[in-house]
């Protein structure tokens, strides 16, 4: 399925606008038919279908907005053909920034985009911001002699500057008003004086250390349950903090199926909080950690190949909203790129003909052969930005994704190695519980697996996550391929 575009809109409270779509089709393709499918959510409104106009002869469509209240909102935009199919074209946030002034019903805020539209069925949607058509730029004239200077008068009382040159610089000496929101993508150098903040300060800095305290409250200790690891072979284990942290050895030339389970309290009912998991994971040598995330039963299964799958649907392959995530360390150095290939395969089920399908992605990681991955991995992290909708479709956009932190001396430490669908808010557990690790041993020694007690993410007000958005903002991408194929069980058990 088409993976949509990503476009943020920046907006001003209570002021409706228009979200000028132009569609770039593959070669061959025609939209006369076709029809556009829009809606908001959030801004004051539980959710809102938008005004749509009909595709034009250029492959031109205007949204309409409504006024929304200040804070966050999220957008989406379909592409529905006569025959019934839909395709994502576009999705975004809109940060909603409140007004100081009242609104002039009379204005509207405007937006364009242009979206090219992939061939491929499994291709992404591509944008081009533009602002509008610009006309020709004239010739410049012959500049005329300059005339003798007359006496300087009284000054006189300081005007409105005019128009405003964006590449131009400006000292305002006074306070300036303005009717519209100030972009400041760029960033605004505020200097703070030294000292206890107060309320005239531009930045206030009691503010800015609870929102980092507010982030630690919405996320939740859960503790290994140090007690109850299993491990089969002769592996052992060692339990280095009771509840905290645990390491497992795996005798060399041998294999060991290894289950941690964790726990903690979680505030719920139907309903779940669950924004994703960071667990402190370290494997000294080749091996695969697998989690199953979300609703519906999975069974574990154990001493099976590093290709086979440790977590299967459960009850028969029943339909469920939850999601398997198997993650696989080869432990090979590529050794002309330098680095190392990691596997994961997402696991879920197709909502319309709830079939089991699989999204396998391969990810690249430089580094040495003096810091091999996973020798290197600190933690295993996932987390989604928002909860995923109910009609999203058989896959819709991909809501959470995987990352890895790494130590080393490499100048990044964060990965992200895959982008998957995600779950819903309508569970019965607490999101994760557990995790399977398969081990082979290796002929020169053993293999260390070590667990530490895992962080669990709630959403903040809204069901948004903002810890999403800032490890995708400082983690490098990692993914090379991504490919879907249907769900067929490897069951192949250690010779």
């Amino acid at each position: 399925m088409q993976e949509p575009a990503t476009f943020n809109i920046h907006a001003t409270a209570h002021v409706p606008g228009d979200l000028v779509l132009t569609l770039v089709p593959p070669p061959n393709v025609d939209l006369s038919g076709c029809t556009i499918r829009a809606a908001c959510r959030g801004g004051g409104v539980c959710g809102r279908i938008l005004k749509c106009s009909a595709i034009s002869a250029d492959n031109c469509i205007t949204i309409n907005f409504p006024g929304l209240a200040a804070g966050w909102a999220f957008y989406d935009v379909f592409l529905a053909f006569p025959s019934g199919a839909e395709f994502p074209i576009l999705k975004g946030e809109m940060d909603i920034a409140p007004r100081v002034t009242p609104a002039d019903p009379q204005r509207r805020q405007e937006w364009h985009v242009t979206a090219t539209i992939p061939a491929a069925e499994t291709g992404r949607v591509e944008i081009i911001l533009g602002q509008g058509p610009r006309g020709p730029q004239g010739e410049t004239g012959a500049r005329g002699p300059v005339g003798p200077q007359g006496p300087q008068g009284a000054p006189g009382e300081k005007g409105d500057p005019g128009d405003v040159n964006p590449a131009g610089s400006y000292n305002w000496t006074q306070p300036q008003t303005y009717d519209a929101m100030i972009n400041a993508n760029g960033g605004i150098n505020i200097p703070l004086a030294a000292g206890a903040p107060t309320d005239m300060m531009g930045v206030n800095r009691l503010y800015a250390a609870g929102m980092a305290g507010a982030t630690n409250i919405y996320t939740q200790h859960v503790y290994l349950n140090t007690g109850a690891i299993t491990a089969t072979g002769t592996a052992f284990t060692k339990i280095l903090i009771p509840g905290q942290y645990a390491q497992t050895n795996v005798p060399a030339n041998t294999h060991s199926t290894v289950i941690h389970t964790f726990t903690g309290p979680h505030g719920q009912w139907n309903y779940s909080s669950f924004a994703g998991f960071s667990i402190p994971y370290q494997l000294t040598a080749a091996g695969k950690i697998t989690v199953d995330i979300g609703r519906g039963s999975k069974t574990p299964r154990q001493d099976l190949s590093l290709d086979s799958y440790s977590i299967i649907p459960g009850n028969n392959l029943a339909y469920n909203t939850g999601e398997i995530l198997d993650i696989t360390f080869d432990n090979v150095r590529d050794t002309a790129r330098n680095g190392y290939v990691i596997r994961v395969r997402e696991i879920y089920c197709t909502e319309s003909t709830q079939i089991w399908k699989v999204k396998t992605t391969t990810s690249f990681i430089p580094a040495s052969g003096n810091e091999p991955i996973p020798y290197i991995v600190n933690k295993i992290i996932y987390q989604q930005y928002e909860p995923r909708s109910y009609i999203a479709g058989d896959y819709g956009d991909t809501y959470g994704a995987l990352w890895v932190l790494t130590g080393s001396g490499s100048i990044q430490q964060l990965w992200m190695i895959a982008t998957v669908r995600g779950v819903t808010t309508f569970e019965t557990g607490t999101g994760f519980n557990r995790i399977v690790s398969d081990v082979p041993g290796i002929a020169d020694g053993s293999v260390a697996i070590l667990v530490g007690s895992a962080e669990r993410t709630n959403y903040q007000p809204g069901n948004v996550n903002p810890v999403y958005y800032a490890l995708a903002a400082i983690a490098e991408n990692a993914i090379e391929t991504e490919e879907t194929t249907d769900f067929e069980d490897i069951n192949v058990p250690i010779g």
